[in-house]
């Protein structure tokens, strides 16, 4: 296989298979294919060298998203947020020790 060798399927899950030549001929037209959820191999001289693919949410990070997906979770009805019902306004020359003791009531 040479380096310009055009793209072509490799297995018939969504993957495609192409010289780095072509590759860069092409990277447009890869980079939509990726981003389409296929994965493209890159070849060196018929050695795969990289593959480009779509991008994948970290599997160890749990998103709202996905809770809600799994239905362990309901998604938000509101989309703005309350206002804080506490806020403090502070003085710049206040320690942070008097703050916390008067937010907590020991003043």
């Amino acid at each position: 296989m040479t380096g310009s060798s055009p793209a072509r399927p490799v297995s018939s899950s969504p993957t495609l298979r192409m010289g780095i030549r072509t590759f860069r001929e092409r990277l447009r037209a890869a980079m939509t294919a990726a981003q389409s959820g296929e994965r493209i191999i890159v070849t060196i001289r018929g050695v795969p060298v990289a593959q480009l693919g779509p991008i994948e949410s970290d599997p160890g990070t749990t998103t709202l998203e996905s809770l809600s997906a799994a239905g362990l979770v309901n998604p938000p009805q509101r989309r703005d947020r309350p206002a804080d019902p506490n806020p403090h306004v502070l003085a710049a020359d206040v320690r942070l020790d008097r703050v916390i003791d008067q937010v907590r009531g020991r003043v």
